[in-house]
């Protein structure tokens, strides 16, 4: 056995190809939201941008200061805060809370005025299709390799299984714009994005016969999502089971 954190284990295991060392959570969560929009508004994007998917890439990365690779856009992006990470309260010797931001980033492709004429009303959609699929917690076409739950084959991987979400709270979507910068420190481009923001709680286990700790705790960690631009609201919360 070993210590847990949501779906970090310790001592931190090697991360595999493709995958982000130190926080599993963020690459389910990534993988989760790009089927989420491929599923729910893939059709759609496609008639109006038939050379392009909705999402051609999801990484757990925060998108970079000084650019983006036109050839991975559209984009989704999912990341911690870092400057968030600090924030705890400890309710006993051995219950404590850890509170950090999470955000989810979609960014497409700018174009010209008359193309964004068309396709701002998308972003809309873009917004509530991730709410939707956040809210519901799985999607059948979303499946992870190995998953032995029995629904799994007909109603998809439980997102809070892999993650390691005890609970969650969707707070919103919004359209925001990302600006970019040259090495200067000057504007040099300005992408269209949606912000979607997430609320979980994820619990902690210590395993005694890692260390010699004489007794077994669980704590809590409650991660707060952050847009990158606007205000947020208060939501409902969705416990992990899924239905």
């Amino acid at each position: 056995m070993a210590h847990s954190t949501g779906a970090l284990s310790w001592p931190l295991p090697v991360a595999t190809a493709g995958t982000t060392l130190g926080d599993p959570a963020l690459d389910y969560l990534a993988s989760y939201c790009k089927a989420v929009l491929l599923y729910y508004c893939g059709t759609a994007w496609a008639a109006r941008c038939p050379n392009e998917p909705v999402v051609r890439t999801a990484k757990a990365v925060r998108p970079g200061l000084y650019g983006l690779s036109p050839a991975e856009l559209p984009a989704l992006f999912v990341w911690r805060e870092p400057d968030s990470m600090n924030r705890r309260d400890e309710f006993t010797d051995d219950l404590e809370s850890a509170t950090s931001a999470l955000s989810i980033l979609w960014i497409p492709h700018p174009s010209d005025a008359a193309d964004e004429t068309g396709r701002a009303p998308m972003w809309f959609a873009i917004g509530r299709a991730l709410e939707r699929g956040l809210k519901d917690g799985r999607l059948a076409t979303w499946l992870v390799a190995g998953d032995t739950d029995p629904t799994a084959a007909a109603r998809g991987s439980l997102l809070a299984t892999w993650c390691g979400f005890a609970r969650r709270r969707v707070i919103g979507a919004e359209p925001t714009e990302i600006q970019l910068l040259n090495a200067t420190g000057e504007t040099a481009a300005r992408y269209p994005a949606v912000s979607t923001k997430l609320e979980v709680i994820e619990e902690g286990v210590r395993d005694p016969s890692v260390d010699g700790h004489p007794t077994l705790f669980g704590w809590v960690c409650f991660v707060q999502a952050t847009a990158v631009g606007g205000s947020s609201s208060v939501g409902n919360i969705y416990d992990s089971g899924g239905d």
